[in-house]
């Protein structure tokens, strides 16, 4: 309340309360501002954040402009098109390395935007130009695999990044920060040399990932295995004792579910054989157990280093056959804490022989609750608060900006500009920051939440202008009565 009038007002045995108040911003003074503050436009000259230095433009002379600073110096290739984020579509673009489609080989500095529709996880760096609209949007779950895991009306996102969008952008899903983690309904167990001795009652899963052993180069050694569960054995890839009828060495992947249930405490197990010939017949040349500790056998949980054996004559290294079981970014083996990876050496007893390269046979044991069927696996995903604004999304849209559009209002966590007009299309919340030419809200009122300490923690590329003065003096009067 900056004055009140001093004849309009309510008598309460002193000064009155008013009953109408004005803002008096000084005698002869309108309440425009006029001309004080320019609103920013992406054709201004591009100041940094934090710093306000401008940049001279090579071809002018003069100080270069936001967006084609941010085009020219400060990201790679732009994305052609429209971006669509859709939370049951997995998604990944790399401006830094435009062909590279594949996110397990990202680089620190890479600049890039990243989601996975298993957790709802966009990952974000650097400075990203979309030559096109910039959309995200909720889809179906894929409920066979997910259900009652997803919260599929809501993005996370980490890390910082600025988005230059040419067009529109759109949410149409809660946005906020945070970090997800894929977590299994699993059968605990523990390792006792190579024996595994589930703590639960369990089903279970033996896939064979692959073979390879040579007899000197001469030929393709066969390989033949079985499983023993609770002392009682199965051959589930064809005869143990047939060279030719339950030869693994073949180049292909050998699943097998166990779908009956056994006992917690009933040791699960593998035996493999590797045959050489002989005058025309295949003969036993090896035979190794996981259960007595052999060093013939080694044994990978979640978090163990990637084996970095050099294959023996040119064959598959061990670690092809569990490339699916490697995190691309720690280097090292991931499995849920119901798997284990058997690799076994069938062709030679002294270990500091290059010949033992410990691929000769590769298995991955997997182990399920009795009430799930072998090989699936229920999911649900953790997710944990990140913090804002040190994580934090930024977009710049030359046109507008449309938030809204679903049954209930969203939360949407970021820093905005939009040109044109933003539009809310229902009562949602923004918490961080909101730029624009233009507000359109009509009935739907938004509620913005505007963070102090954006302004120092805004990503690199986001529009912003050097400090500034708005009003310099402001006074007050009473008027008397009468």
């Amino acid at each position: 309340m900056d004055g009140w009038i001093g004849s309009l007002v309510q008598d309460d045995g002193d000064r009155g309360t008013p009953t109408t108040v004005f803002s008096d911003n000084g005698t002869g003074k309108s309440y425009d501002l006029g001309n004080r503050l320019d609103f920013p436009m992406l054709d201004d000259d591009y100041h940094e954040v934090g710093t306000g230095q401008t940049y001279e433009d090579p071809g002018t002379g003069k100080p270069a402009s936001h967006q084609d600073y941010f085009s020219d110096a400060l990201t790679g290739q732009a994305y052609p098109g429209d971006l669509v984020i859709t939370t049951n579509q997995d998604f990944y673009f790399n401006a830094t390395r435009p062909d590279d489609p594949d996110p397990g080989s990202l680089q620190p500095g890479d600049d890039y935007i990243l989601f996975t529709a298993a957790t709802n996880l966009l990952e974000v760096n650097g400075q990203l130009e979309v030559n096109g609209n910039f959309t995200i949007e909720p889809g179906s779950p894929d409920e066979e695999e997910y259900e009652d895991a997803l919260e599929a009306d809501t993005v996370y996102y980490k890390g910082r990044q600025a988005l230059l969008v040419r067009g529109d952008a759109t949410i149409r899903c809660n946005l906020l920060t945070g970090d997800a983690e894929v977590v299994s309904r699993e059968v605990p167990f523990t390792i006792d040399g190579d024996t595994v001795r589930p703590e639960d009652s369990y089903t279970a899963d033996v896939s064979v990932m692959g073979a390879a052993i040579s007899y000197g180069g001469a030929y393709d050694m066969p390989v033949t295995a079985r499983v023993s569960i609770g002392g009682v054995w199965f051959e589930p890839y064809g005869p143990y004792s047939s060279a030719t009828e339950g030869n693994l060495n073949d180049g292909e992947v050998h699943p097998h579910a166990f779908p009956d249930p056994y006992s917690a405490g009933m040791s699960i197990g593998v035996q493999a054989q590797s045959w050489y010939q002989r005058y025309g017949s295949w003969h036993s040349y090896m035979s190794v157990n996981s259960w007595t500790g052999s060093d013939q056998v080694v044994v990978l949980r979640d978090g163990d280093p990637v084996p970095d054996i050099e294959p023996y004559l040119d064959q598959q290294a061990a670690a092809t056959f569990v490339q699916d079981y490697i995190d691309s970014e720690t280097q090292q083996i991931a499995l849920m804490s119901n798997q284990a990876i058997f690799l076994f050496e069938l062709g030679t007893t002294d270990l500091d022989s290059p010949a033992a390269d410990f691929q000769d046979l590769v298995v991955v044991v997997s182990l399920f609750p009795p009430d799930m069927p072998p090989g699936e696996i229920e999911i649900s995903i953790d997710y944990e608060d990140l913090p804002f604004p040190q994580n934090v999304l930024g977009i710049m849209a030359e046109d507008s900006i449309t938030i809204g559009g679903q049954e209930e209002p969203l939360e949407v966590m970021g820093a905005f500009y939009a040109q044109n007009t933003t539009t809310f299309e229902d009562n949602s919340s923004v918490s961080g920051a909101m730029v624009s030419g233009y507000f359109q809200a009509a009935a739907n009122v938004p509620s913005i939440y505007q963070v102090p300490a954006l302004v120092d923690q805004l990503p690199e590329g986001m529009i912003w202008l050097p400090s500034f003065t708005v009003m310099d003096v402001l006074v007050w009067k009473e008027l008397g009565v009468g």
